[in-house]
């Protein structure tokens, strides 16, 4: 497995965590977005505001980083 530190130094990190972070996130609020307007399953506007906040930050800590990692 890679050093972390060696992969935090590479020159390229900071853009390509900052590209996969804004592809996760734009896939969460499309799926997002589909649910509420085509599945006909309301949330509610506290569940949906929750779910949104909750999921934005969830995804790009617990998908994003590790898949980033992953590929690093």
């Amino acid at each position: 497995m890679a050093n972390l530190n060696e992969i935090a130094a590479h020159p390229n990190y900071d853009a390509a965590a900052s590209s996969a972070s804004k592809a996760t996130i734009f896939v969460f609020m499309a799926t997002f977005g589909y649910l509420v307007f085509f599945s006909g399953i309301s949330p509610g506007v506290i569940g949906g505001v929750a779910f949104f906040f909750i999921g934005i930050f969830a995804v790009s800590l617990l998908i994003s980083m590790p898949v980033f990692l992953l590929r690093a």
